[in-house]
Parts: structure tokens; sequence; C-alpha cells
């Protein structure tokens, strides 16, 4: 896991890049949504990465909820990616504990 930890970095990197620029997208698009308060889309925008989603704000314009379709699947592949590296390298560790 430590020779991998730069590609940890650089996922994790881009997951607060990418969770600041959907939030001030769709803080732009519908603030009254989020109550004209940034704070409540960048919760908004950390939730939906994570696939939570509570439901307590949520947007209501096409363009929000494609944003938030988008945000969702973003979020599989961002738990995904980490998760097949760890499994990778789990399995080579077994395989030379074996040999």
């Amino acid at each position: 896991i430590i020779e991998n930890s730069s590609l940890f970095i650089t996922i994790y990197s881009i997951v607060v890049v990418y969770i600041t620029i959907i939030a001030l997208l769709l803080f732009q698009i519908e603030p009254q949504t989020f109550n004209y308060n940034y704070f409540d889309a960048l919760y908004w925008a950390g939730i939906s990465l994570a696939t939570v989603g509570y439901g307590d704000i949520y947007p209501i314009t096409v363009i929000g909820k494609t944003l938030g379709v988008i945000t969702s699947l973003v979020g599989i592949a961002v738990i995904a990616l980490p998760i097949g590296v760890i499994s990778t390298k789990f399995m080579e560790k077994m395989k030379n504990n074996e040999k």
C-alpha cells in the first residue's frame, strides 16, 4: 500500500478539487437550494460523491440533478479504484507467500 501512496494522494487530491468545483457550479446554478450558503453546497457535493445522499439538501433543476447523477457515478469510481489497487497488492502478497 505504501508503494502506491502517490496514487492515493493523487486520487484524493482529485476528489477535493472535484468536490470544490461541483459545489461552485451547483451553488451558481441554484443558490436558493443551498440557502445561499456555499458550505451547504460543499456538504451536498461531499455527501453525493460518497454516494450517501441523505436527501436533506438536493438539487431541483435538471442541470443540478444531472450533476448529482454524475457526481454519484464519479463517487463509485473513486471508491472502486483504490479498492482495486489494494486488492491487487493483497493478492500479489498472498501469491508471494505461497511460493
